[in-house]
């Protein structure tokens, strides 16, 4: 995965996560990825984009394909196979953020 310039075609950022499906930005310079199906996948994680290549926190999430925060509610909305989850933010802007699971729901079709 990596973040890049367009313009100057510089990498901002760079990391390696396999399978990676999706990649938001979120406040502070973070990074929320979803991973999916690979044994050192299935996750969401969470960068700092000032940190090449280390994941600061970590939650499982089966075959990970969609990651969207939103700005007015400040959380962010990450897609499993058949679930749809509700994390918010917590710590941004210490060493340990952390990515707090609020709520959880199952999709009406899996893998859609």
């Amino acid at each position: 995965m990596a973040l890049l310039d367009i313009a100057s075609k510089k990498v901002l950022f760079y990391a390696q996560s396999p399978m990676a499906h999706s990649a938001e930005m979120l406040p502070g310079g973070k990074i929320a990825v979803a991973l999916s199906t690979h044994s050192k996948g299935n996750s969401l994680e969470l960068y700092d984009s000032r940190k090449n290549a280390q994941y600061l926190f970590k939650d499982s999430l089966y075959s990970g394909h969609g990651v969207v925060w939103n700005e007015r509610l400040q959380r962010l909305f990450a897609l499993g196979f058949d679930e749809l989850r509700l994390y918010r933010l917590a710590d941004g802007n210490s060493a340990k953020p952390v990515l707090v699971l609020e709520k959880a729901g199952n999709c009406p079709a899996k893998g859609a």
